[in-house]
């Protein structure tokens, strides 16, 4: 059941907790009450490659440090936009991705990054994207159900959904 104009799913390498197979996290992720999956497969590896319809934010972050372009980005351009946030130390030039974090938990600008997406129209998919170790040490169920809390209550916060 969508609760916004945008659907939430959970990227798989988020639930990497103990030794689960992609059937338990497809049950994690549907159980939590997430609207999709997105499995970290070489398709899309190669999707990804060929400048495929996705973007994260965590990665622009790490290249250009703004996020100007998603205004021109829309439901025509962009599919799927990974959402993560980082903390403010260490420094962009020295953060990786297992220092992802929760949304709403580090500096991105996260809300205004929505709102200006939303204003072009784009309708897609918000996948929970963290590769944070941390994470993993807990069960899948709580990482999976926190991080689509996370989500929910940022969506809320920009939209009023």
């Amino acid at each position: 059941m969508r609760r916004s104009s945008f659907g939430f799913c959970m990227n798989t390498s988020t639930i990497r907790c103990g030794d689960i197979d992609l059937e338990e996290k497809i049950r994690v992720t549907a159980d939590a009450g997430y609207d999709g999956i997105e499995p970290w497969v070489s398709e899309l590896d190669e999707f990804a490659a060929r400048g495929g319809d996705l973007a994260d934010i965590f990665h622009m972050y790490k290249g250009s440090g703004h996020f100007e372009g998603m205004k021109l980005l829309g439901p025509r351009t962009l599919k799927l936009l990974h959402v993560n946030d980082y903390p403010a130390a260490p420094p962009r030039h020295e953060i990786g991705d297992a220092q992802r974090v929760y949304p709403g938990e580090g500096i991105a600008p996260l809300r205004d990054i929505l709102r200006d997406l939303s204003a072009t129209g784009y309708d897609g998919m918000l996948s929970l994207e963290l590769f944070n170790r941390d994470y993993w040490g807990k069960s899948a169920d709580t990482v999976a159900r926190t991080g689509l809390d996370k989500l929910t209550r940022l969506i809320e916060s920009v939209t009023g959904d």
